[in-house]
């Protein structure tokens, strides 16, 4: 009588394939998001740069962004100092 000694388990071959199909399928949607917000973006730069307005569109990039900017520095600020003082919210 012989005792059976096997290695490990072979690993299910459908695990892998559904798991390079759900990567993928991010990386598509992700794809997708971006290339909706850069068409939008390049319409505006065409259509501006078309009727001499270039410099509004800059402005307003810039203006976008720096509010961003200012929001999220305000909010690391604010979170920072509500979690070093003990009296974060939740």
């Amino acid at each position: 009588m012989t005792i059976g000694i096997t290695g490990p388990r072979p690993r299910a071959r459908w695990r892998g394939a559904v798991m390079a199909l759900i990567i993928a399928a991010i990386v598509v949607t992700i794809c997708l998001i971006l290339l909706g917000l850069m068409s939008d973006l390049l319409v505006d730069w065409l259509w501006f740069s078309a009727i001499g307005y270039l410099y509004v569109f800059w402005t307003t990039i810039g203006a976008q962004a720096g509010v961003f900017f200012a929001v999220s520095l305000s909010e690391t600020l604010i979170w920072r100092t509500w979690s070093e003082s003990g009296d974060a919210l939740g």
